[in-house]
């Protein structure tokens, strides 16, 4: 019976090819649309979801207005904001200063290009990363920490353990290799290693924390 209906859809999807082919082709162009819809709200709605207290994590900018542009909002505020806001602004319980840039990392003889960031102490609390080897977050309070993402460490040190490698960077040389899992932070920010922040007053401030 099903092999009868069939042959007799295929022998009317040929009699009338170029109906079929308008049918076919919306009902594809249709399906499609719905697959490209959900997989957009999927990912809207999955989108940084790793963090235990995503909803208390909130991104801060800036907005700057200049005199016949439109107005645009660059990332962070100046150093000193972060500490400064938790002081005086209610509900707010901690703040974490974070400073993605690109630059070299590796070895003397040899290295790669990569995402780095500069980061305050508190950084790996603050979003719950958790470190898989090595020493604990408390270990970017040293000015020459840093920890790198798994799939970093693979790609620079193989099948070695990277905890206490020293790692070459463009401005100095860090200690620590300690291992992360690979996406530590937000996706906008993704990096392969974060490396303490010292006391940079530059830093600009990404992220503040609500009270519950």
């Amino acid at each position: 019976m099903l092999s009868n209906h069939i042959t007799v859809a295929i022998r009317n999807l040929l009699r009338q090819r170029l109906y079929s082919l308008i049918n076919v082709t919306g009902l594809a162009v249709g399906v499609s649309a719905c697959v490209i819809v959900l997989l957009f709200f999927q990912h809207e709605f999955s989108y940084d979801t790793q963090f235990k207290d995503v909803d208390r994590i909130y991104r801060v900018l800036r907005a700057t207005n200049v005199p016949g542009q439109e107005r645009y909002l660059p990332d962070g505020l100046q150093g000193p904001a972060g500490p400064s806001m938790v002081e005086v602004v209610p509900g707010l319980v901690s703040s974490t200063r974070f400073m993605k840039r690109p630059m070299w990392a590796g070895f003397e003889d040899h290295g790669f290009d990569v995402a780095g960031a500069v980061a305050d102490p508190n950084i790996l609390d603050f979003f719950g990363i958790p470190v898989l080897k090595g020493e604990g977050p408390e270990a970017l309070k040293r000015p020459d920490a840093v920890f790198v993402t798994a799939s970093f460490a693979k790609k620079l040190f193989g099948n070695e353990d990277p905890v206490g490698r020293r790692l070459l960077t463009d401005w100095k040389w860090l200690k620590g290799g300690n291992p992360l899992p690979d996406g530590i932070l937000p996706r906008s920010r993704a990096i392969d290693h974060v490396a303490s922040g010292g006391p940079r007053r530059t830093m600009r401030i990404d992220d503040v924390k609500m009270e519950d």
